[in-house]
């Protein structure tokens, strides 16, 4: 008996190795790519490369290591980590990628761990496949600088599995000081792993309502709320200090209302149909209210199941909405610390979200007597995680360096004036003027064909007919001009650029001299004496 008992366990064992390499080569096959990655955008560059307190980390000062403020919060352990791979590559892009990526495959096998004790290996390897080929992390693992949402959910993930392994039983001392210790190192990683603290003092208490008056769960609430409220402080100090990644508190509470139902919006769409995500979602400048109805009704649903879980002693469901809320709060625009919203943002929540599905395919794997149903669903889940994984590969490739990354904003956003310009300006600096002003005329013309009035499109396209020596052309799109914008100074500019480049100085002169009809000390008037000398 003890020999089949060993054997057993020896086979279960086996069983949730094979699984975990499962999701560890998944992972590979994805996000391998990212070894070869360059530093991308003023973020890697600016941030890192050219952050003292990384290159010359044990010569900064104490206050620049602890509070990091050009990052505009404190994230002294992700500042650390940066550090410790700049002075072990020399700088090499490498390095850090390949450190991003093995933060991820912990995480993935965190939350696979999770969810085998717990369940079933197949949910488990389901829940953590979803964490691991979502499109939203891509940019996460891809792009350097976002390493402190990986190391803030490493730490959270330590301390949830802490929590669940002592939770059936009433959590001791020993577990508090770890739990504690993974959480206070989430938050110095980024911010809103303080907000983890709360979260498993929550799933705590509602699972085991009867703990809530002994000393330990006392310690570990105050400690909990005293983590949240003082990161939040001191971020919110810096921040404003510092001018960077804080909203203004004084925002009409319409517009917040708006901003809170626009962003979930978003993150929803993000999560459902992940194609061409969106670098942020900018606030809004009046309220979405069918925005803030969607969002109502996805809370007030998630509240009715999470008061089901709490009723039932429901675990798996607890978990798993209590980690969803507590952690969408910080970047839900909710609290006055978000300009925008942000697909790597969803880091930290997507946990939540593969232990819901994990969970859910482990109570369906218990039913009895409804084979073909659960075939289907796992048929269906394995094809719709085939299908994350393609697009997150082709996400993940985006961030390879600048010039892939600023084309594909630029295909996703071809009228968005700094999408544009980024790319642009990105290949006039490789040597490639023709193909950055072929961007730039296209950007103008369809700006032009949206507003025939828009004169500083049709300046623009003016001046690029102008330096091809396309006179003829450029004098069309001047005659094209409405009648209604023909009063305009911006008219009479581009009237006079183009009379100049066509040495027609009659014309010239006749523009010049309109301009200081409507105002009398424009510095045009200079051309005057010389387009004078020329029309006599």
């Amino acid at each position: 008996m003890v020999t089949g008992a060993v054997s057993r366990h020896s086979s279960d064992g086996v069983v949730l190795s094979a699984c975990l390499g499962v999701v560890v080569v998944v992972g590979l096959l994805i996000f391998a790519q990212v070894g070869g990655f360059a530093f991308v955008t003023t973020d890697d560059t600016w941030l890192i490369a050219g952050n003292r307190t990384v290159t010359a980390w044990w010569s900064s000062t104490l206050r620049e290591r602890l509070l990091t403020p050009e990052f505009g919060y404190a994230i002294p352990v992700t500042v650390a980590s940066f550090a410790l791979d700049w002075t072990l590559s020399g700088g090499s892009p490498t390095a850090f990628h390949l450190v991003n990526l093995g933060l991820h495959l912990g995480c993935c096998s965190l939350v696979f761990l999770v969810l085998a004790r717990r369940g079933h290996p197949v949910a488990a390897v389901a829940g953590a496949l979803l964490f691991a080929v979502h499109p939203v992390q891509a940019e996460t693992v891809a792009f350097v600088t976002q390493r402190k949402d990986l190391l803030a959910a490493l730490f959270a993930l330590l301390a949830l599995h802490r929590l669940l392994r002592a939770l059936p039983d009433c959590p001791r001392w020993r577990d508090v000081a770890w739990i504690t210790v993974f959480v206070v190192v989430s938050a110095l990683s980024k911010p809103a792993g303080a907000f983890v603290g709360v979260v498993l003092a929550t799933i705590w208490v509602l699972q085991r309502p009867g703990d809530a008056r002994r000393t330990v769960w006392r310690a570990m609430a105050s400690l909990s709320a005293i983590l949240c409220a003082s990161v939040m402080w001191l971020d919110l100090r810096i921040a404003m200090a510092t001018h960077l990644g804080v909203s203004d508190p004084g925002t009409p509470l319409p517009l917040r209302v708006g901003l809170v139902g626009s962003t979930l919006c978003h993150y929803l769409e993000v999560l459902l149909v992940p194609f061409d995500l969106a670098p942020k979602v900018l606030r809004p400048v009046a309220p979405d209210w069918m925005a803030v109805g969607l969002a109502a009704g996805v809370v007030a649903l998630a509240l009715g199941f999470l008061l089901y879980a709490v009723r039932r002693r429901h675990t798996h469901t607890l978990v798993a909405l209590v980690w969803v809320f507590g952690t969408y709060l910080p970047v839900s625009n909710v609290l006055p610390i978000q300009r925008y919203a942000a697909d790597c943002l969803m880091y930290l929540p997507m946990v939540g979200l593969a232990l819901g599905l994990g969970f859910s395919i482990d109570t369906l794997l218990r039913w009895r007597g409804h084979r073909a149903v659960v075939g289907i669903v796992l048929g269906a889940t394995v094809l719709w995680l085939s299908g994350l994984a393609v697009v997150c590969r082709m996400q993940a490739s985006v961030w390879r360096d600048e010039e892939t990354l600023f084309r594909a904003l630029y295909v996703i956003y071809p009228t968005n004036i700094d999408a544009v310009r980024e790319y642009a300006d990105l290949l006039g600096q490789t040597g490639r003027p023709e193909v950055s002003d072929r961007v730039w005329r296209a950007y103008y013309a369809g700006a032009l064909r949206a507003d025939p009035q828009n004169m500083v499109a049709r300046h623009q396209v003016l001046r690029r007919l102008l330096q091809r020596g396309s006179v003829a052309e450029a004098r069309q799109v001047l005659d094209s001009t409405p009648l209604t914008a023909q009063a305009s100074m911006a008219y009479l500019e581009a009237s006079l650029e183009w009379a100049m480049t066509a040495q027609d100085w009659p014309a010239a002169r006749a523009a010049v001299e309109a301009m200081l009809r409507m105002d009398p000390d424009s510095p045009r008037r200079a051309l005057l004496p010389a387009l004078e000398a020329q029309t006599r």
